[in-house]
């Protein structure tokens, strides 16, 4: 029996059903040991089972069964709750928190951290070229790869479109245009696949500080700022408060090999 199934009937309809059914079981357990003259052993000899006590066996019987039924109810409805609860707090597409969400779990923080701006480049012309299906596996795609170089050292989440955003409280700038980076190259290296075929697709990035005594809206500024100039500089690239210049980008570099070799060595 489903949820849907159990909620069909008002409260009353569901009570008059139990109703009828223990009379049923009352009717036919008080049948059964009144015709079989059942009886029950005792030290002092056979003991007949009176109607008051089928009835009482009855009702444990259909009392056990309803209490069954209740704890399946009540599962399935705590089920439902939190799949609605996912769904109001989640994007349909990618499973990433919704920008909703997102600025809400950001804000609960209350730390200094770093902003990503994530934004797929030329989306526009895959959904043109390839159709929305398509569309809707380069996000995918998109959403996976950036909760898989975040992990649990963030919050993911879809702020609209083709944008995402990453939250990394307690990170200092360097260390974002890292995992930046690292997006940035992943995407760029996998791209995406769609009926069997592998295809492009690169991103950009704009990198904000937030500092937890100012307005969310402060680094979102920022970071869109940083973004629109990652893509007017040609697109594929990651721009934080300054353009990544070859020492910063040799440090970044640096930071990924190391990582690469630690994972390396692990495995």
């Amino acid at each position: 029996m489903t949820f849907k199934t159990i909620s069909k009937g008002n409260n009353s309809d569901q009570l008059r059903l139990v109703g009828s059914i223990f009379a049923i079981c009352l009717i036919c357990i008080i049948s059964l040991f009144e015709v079989f003259k059942v009886t029950f052993p005792t030290p002092a000899g056979e003991f007949p089972v009176t109607p008051l006590a089928a009835a009482t066996l009855c009702a444990v019987i259909v009392g056990v069964a309803v209490l069954n039924l209740i704890d399946v109810r009540a599962k399935i409805f705590h089920d439902e709750v939190e799949r609605v609860r996912f769904l109001v707090r989640h994007d349909g597409l990618t499973g990433a928190l919704n920008r909703t969400s997102f600025i809400d779990e950001m804000r609960a923080f209350r730390a200094d951290g770093q902003l990503l701006i994530i934004d797929a480049d030329h989306f526009k012309m895959i959904n043109d070229n390839h159709g929305h299906y398509t569309g809707d596996k380069a996000l995918m795609q998109l959403a996976r790869s950036v909760q898989m170089v975040v992990g649990s050292s963030g919050l993911t989440g879809r702020l609209g479109g083709e944008e995402f955003g990453v939250f990394l409280p307690h990170t200092d700038e360097l260390s974002a245009a890292t995992m930046a980076e690292q997006i940035r190259r992943t995407m760029e290296r996998e791209g995406f696949q769609a009926n069997g075929v592998k295809m492009k697709l690169t991103v950009s990035i704009g990198i904000s500080a937030h500092l937890a005594a100012d307005p969310v809206g402060l680094a979102f500024k920022r970071a869109d700022k940083r973004l629109y100039a990652a893509k007017a500089l040609g697109r594929n690239r990651v721009l934080g408060s300054q353009p990544l210049h070859n020492q910063l980008r040799d440090q970044i570099e640096e930071g990924l090999k190391g990582s690469n070799a630690v994972a390396t060595k692990a495995a």
